[in-house]
């Protein structure tokens, strides 16, 4: 389905890609940042936990941050902050001021992530999981780029720093180009009917239209054997439901963030600079099963997908830190990619379809559950390293990503019994 353009559509999609760069520079250099700064896995691990605490402070604060001073301030403030941070990250002279670098980044990123979102799903309420899927292809567009660009640029004699500057001046441009491109008016969604015959969770437009398979509309009452389709109903399922999917999409980016912050890590023993390349399999993978998603999602049930694809990442994960040998690992990481790429975008649509009104708040809440996961568990992983190795850590990303399925079910559970 093509969806109907707004213009300030393509700065969000935009600002997702440059974050998906920019989010992968440390981890594909992270050999020679360790040098660099003379830190081990341990002091990478801090780096990213300061990174996902700020990271947590900026969602927390993006949702207020909208409603006070609307998104045509709001967003390119973030811009600025998040660009700034890279910027500083580049010409740091020490391993204090990389850190203080990392802090602003995570606070900027979050409040980005937010306001991206909201954007996308106050633009297209009527197809808001096509479009949240098609959002976050370009974050996956920009991590899979990243790596093997990245690489082949320090390896042609570039600074790995001047690549981060060059991020953080793009950074600024888009700021730039956020203040004269205004963002869309959030546009409530149509009111929609399904017959008393039908279960309330079933979406009344024929497949094909691009509806995501929850729908939020108006309430109101049925009349002719027609009842309509409850939106935000307050009682204690909906709750349940909002919670597990906080729960689910912070185990999801813990098991994503994992994968990405250490893949390159955990193989360059024994591959060198080619493990870069694994990171782009997997962001190759994760790229497509957007655009699959994109494209597909609403033609099923939002649970189902979303089962499914995390047990297929599980095993997927289990298998390539278990694979003997280099050509089996690569073609894992483009199929564990794969799985997980509709996951994000599937959970932030099932809890964002009860709640049209309030995107930015629930945009904020699954963001911050997501930065959560980010803080808690990548590094963890780097804590741990030196005493169980970076497998172990690899294996809880598999079920980690298990865990994101079962609580996903629970919340569509809740979500279809309320309805």
């Amino acid at each position: 389905m093509r969806l109907p353009t707004h213009r300030s559509t393509h700065l969000a999609h935009a600002t997702m890609f440059l974050l998906g760069w920019t989010a992968v520079i440390v981890p594909t250099v992270i050999l020679l940042v360790e040098r660099r700064f003379v830190v081990s896995d341990s002091g990478i691990g801090a780096i990213y936990f300061i990174n996902s605490a700020a990271y947590i402070a900026g969602s927390v604060g993006g949702g207020p941050m909208i409603q006070r001073l609307g998104r045509g301030r709001a967003f390119p403030a973030a811009w600025l902050v998040a660009g700034g941070a890279t910027l500083v990250q580049g010409v740091a002279p020490g391993w204090s001021v990389f850190a203080l670098g990392a802090a602003a980044q995570g606070l900027g990123t979050g409040a980005l992530m937010v306001c991206a979102n909201s954007l996308i799903i106050d633009a297209y309420p009527e197809a808001r999981s096509n479009a949240l899927s098609r959002l976050h292809v370009f974050y996956a567009l920009g991590a899979l780029s990243g790596p093997v660009i990245v690489a082949w640029l320090v390896a042609a004699g570039v600074a790995w720093q001047a690549v981060l500057l060059a991020s953080g001046l793009a950074g600024w441009l888009i700021a730039g180009m956020l203040v004269l491109i205004p963002a869309p008016r959030p546009q409530p969604a149509r009111r929609k009917t399904v017959p008393t015959s039908w279960p309330a969770h079933v979406d009344a437009r024929p497949v094909g239209e691009g509806a995501p398979m929850l729908v939020g509309v108006a309430p109101g009452p049925s009349a002719g054997g027609i009842a309509p389709f409850p939106v935000a109903a307050r009682g204690t399922r909906l709750t349940v439901a909002l919670a597990a999917a906080a729960l689910a999409i912070g185990c999801y980016v813990a098991s994503e963030a994992a994968v990405t912050g250490w893949v390159v890590r955990f193989l360059s023993p024994s591959r060198g600079a080619a493990a870069a390349v694994a990171l782009t399999m997997f962001w190759t993978g994760l790229a497509a099963g957007r655009i699959l998603a994109a494209r597909l999602v609403h033609r099923f049930d939002l649970g189902s997908v979303i089962v499914a694809c995390t047990l297929a990442g599980a095993a997927g994960m289990l298998l390539a830190v278990l694979a003997p040998g280099w050509p089996p690992t690569i073609a894992l990481f483009v199929v564990i990619g794969l799985a997980y790429g509709p996951v994000y975008p599937s959970i932030m649509s099932l809890a964002s379809g009860r709640h049209p009104a309030r995107s930015a708040t629930v945009s904020g809440i699954m963001v911050t559950a997501g930065g959560v996961g980010g803080l808690v568990y990548p590094p963890f992983v780097g804590f741990v390293s030196p005493v169980v190795g970076l497998g172990i850590g690899m294996l809880g990303a598999a079920l980690l990503i298990a865990a994101s399925g079962g609580l996903a079910a629970v919340e569509a559970a809740e979500v279809s019994a309320a309805a």
